[in-house]
């Protein structure tokens, strides 16, 4: 929304204004005749969306925040709409930041493909990847002046947009509760783990994620539920008793872009039931722990009840 917003106020208000038509939803560029040759249009994140459509220019705005399932599938979608028209010589475009490491976003998936270039492991590179940053490792952060010229150095010799930004910036170290990782994240273009991220995942995947790797069919396992019905998210975790392994049955998230004051989302509840009851017919299921969520359509102590309803065949002899 803020890179269509930025293109429409430029349409709108520059000196070609009259060759385009815009609204919040598309800007459409007149031809001499003033008919319709070539639009813009701004997307929600929904893959469904531009299926099938024969784009010749994709932008995607901070893509560190699209790391949900349904987010990185309208990514897919996009960019396999590019090849329909080579001779208009179609690209993408991504405007960002550095994102969280292992957290799986199109900006890191992005960077991985650059990292994997320059390592000389792509044969056909087609991405050109421009990417500043201050990541000298002697850098002193608990020293102001040296964030300072951190800063500096990561946005580049277009300087500051007015007199003592930098010093602004450099400031918000210096608050309490201030969440140094996120900071080096934003203003330094720092691939940093957050705070308030439980997991490294750039440790837990080379050793601990094993892809591809499936729990087999009668294995003894443990079942973890957690929901919430309409404020966040819904997951079951299987874990083999035998290995430790642990594989992911089901998760439904609420879009980040859903007001929460909104109550028209909510998790798919027949959904969640068809995947604890194929577990139950798949799996030895020895004991689940179910925290489930609590609703004004139904509560926690109705689900617990329904709960009685999944049986599994037990260990296996």
């Amino acid at each position: 929304e803020l890179a269509y917003g930025a293109l429409k106020y430029i349409v709108e208000e520059g000196p070609d204004a009259d060759l385009f038509d815009s609204t919040l939803d598309r800007i459409v560029r007149l031809n001499d005749h003033g008919r319709a040759d070539g639009k813009a249009v701004a997307l929600s994140k929904h893959p469904g969306s531009r299926d099938g459509a024969r784009t010749t220019m994709n932008c995607f705005d901070e893509p560190h925040r699209l790391y949900l399932p349904r987010q990185l599938k309208a990514h897919q979608t996009m960019d396999a709409n590019l090849p329909k028209r080579p001779l208009d010589d179609p690209w993408s475009l991504y405007v960002g930041t550095a994102g969280q490491p292992g957290q799986g976003s199109v900006a890191e998936e992005i960077h991985i493909e650059a990292t994997q270039i320059a390592e000389g492991k792509i044969q056909r590179p087609d991405l050109f990847y421009l990417y500043r940053t201050d990541d000298d490792p002697e850098r002193d952060l608990s020293d102001k002046d040296e964030r300072i010229r951190a800063i500096a150095e990561a946005t580049g010799p277009i300087g500051e947009f007015g007199p003592g930004q930098f010093d602004e910036i450099a400031s918000k170290w210096d608050r309490p509760g201030a969440d140094g990782p996120y900071l080096e994240r934003v203003w330094l273009n720092r691939w940093k783990r957050q705070g308030d991220q439980a997991f490294d995942m750039k440790k837990i995947k080379p050793g601990l994620c094993r892809s591809g790797e499936r729990i087999p069919k009668g294995g003894f396992i443990t079942l973890g539920f957690d929901g919430a019905r309409f404020r966040d998210a819904t997951a079951l975790v299987a874990t083999s008793i035998d290995t430790g392994l642990q594989e992911l049955l089901g998760l439904w998230e609420r879009p980040d872009d859903d007001d929460l004051e909104d109550d028209g989302w909510e998790v798919n509840e027949a959904e969640v039931t068809a995947a604890v009851e194929d577990a139950m017919t798949r799996y030895a299921v020895w004991k689940m722990y179910a925290d489930p969520h609590t609703g004004p359509k139904r509560s926690a102590r109705g689900l617990r009840n329904g709960l009685t309803g999944w049986r599994s065949g037990g260990p296996p002899e």
